[in-house]
């Protein structure tokens, strides 16, 4: 029976450090921006859920976050 080798968990960086394989976007905490007058961004968001989501995942070993000054 073949199987399938698992996925590796984690990344090895330029310098040698290891990450999770996964990351968080964040993007939705970025909340409402506009280029002119269309919305590019999402809508309102709570700033205190969005502490609590990134608590969370740093909880569940998450070391990547996925930010831009676009986001908001």
């Amino acid at each position: 029976m073949l199987t399938k080798p698992a996925s590796p968990t984690t990344i090895t960086l330029w310098n040698g450090r290891e990450i999770p394989r996964l990351g968080m976007g964040c993007w939705a905490i970025g909340g409402p921006f506009f280029a002119g007058d269309t919305p590019l961004g999402w809508g309102d968001v709570d700033d205190n859920e969005s502490v609590e989501a990134i608590n969370r995942a740093i909880e569940l070993g998450i070391r990547f976050f996925d930010t831009a000054s676009n986001y908001g």
